[in-house]
């Protein structure tokens, strides 16, 4: 039973966000970057992006990346990279004590991906949009143009 201090909201017009199309680029600015310790106690980062372009796309991008795990580790070093402001790509990937840039500095920063669909195993939950793949920002309108891609 609904309190009188309680909004009233109309169900019935409920509209969800489904992933995104799997065959163009993406920009993508990061909206959140936080640091953290996993629940088996690895350090990890928590990731929110928004998507930039194209225009109108008014989506957001999480993920939960384990800092310790070889293969989420690529998928930290492959933004950085595409981002391009924390070293060059040889750097970052030739470092064996690469210190993670501070959450302040990656956060309003911007770089091209390719998404794919991720499918809910469970049933319970939407299927989303990952990132599949990065590149730099300056690349996205000669990719945009290539529809298919």
């Amino acid at each position: 039973m609904a309190k009188s201090d309680t909004p009233v909201v109309d169900m019935t017009n409920v509209k969800r966000i489904g992933p995104l199309d799997p065959t163009r680029p993406y920009v993508l600015a990061v909206a959140g970057w936080k640091y953290g310790t996993s629940g088996s106690g690895n350090p990890k980062v928590d990731t929110e992006m928004s998507v930039v372009q194209p225009e109108g796309i008014n989506q957001k991008i999480f993920a939960s990346i384990n800092l310790e795990e070889p293969y989420s580790i690529a998928r930290v070093q492959d933004i950085l990279v595409a981002i391009g402001e924390f070293g060059s790509e040889e750097d970052i990937k030739a470092s064996k004590k690469f210190t993670m840039p501070p959450s302040d500095e990656v956060i309003g920063m911007q770089f091209g991906a390719w998404l794919r669909t991720e499918k809910d195993k469970t049933g319970e939950y939407q299927d989303k949009s990952v990132i599949k793949g990065t590149f730099p920002v300056d690349q996205y309108e000669e990719l945009a143009s290539k529809p298919g891609l």
